[in-house]
């Protein structure tokens, strides 16, 4: 399953997902948080694709659309 599938999955059931990108990025300011989180949910030789939040928020209402007409030439 890949990211878009999991974000409307998880959409889909009602709850939401905040992917929490850069504790996993590869450079040196974020070494400490990588290193501490490759350690409590990954096994040895493991890397972790994705971490993130899962849960219940605000309903947020959804932001203004043009109408096609307008935007068609």
């Amino acid at each position: 399953m890949n990211r878009l599938q999991l974000n409307l999955l998880t959409t889909q059931l009602g709850a939401s997902l905040h992917p929490v990108r850069q504790a996993l990025q590869e450079y040196d300011e974020m070494k400490d948080l990588y290193q501490e989180i490759h350690q409590s949910f990954a096994a040895r030789d493991e890397t972790i694709q994705m971490f993130g939040r899962l849960g219940y928020g605000p309903r947020v209402p959804q932001s203004p659309r043009w109408q096609v007409e307008k935007k068609l030439i």
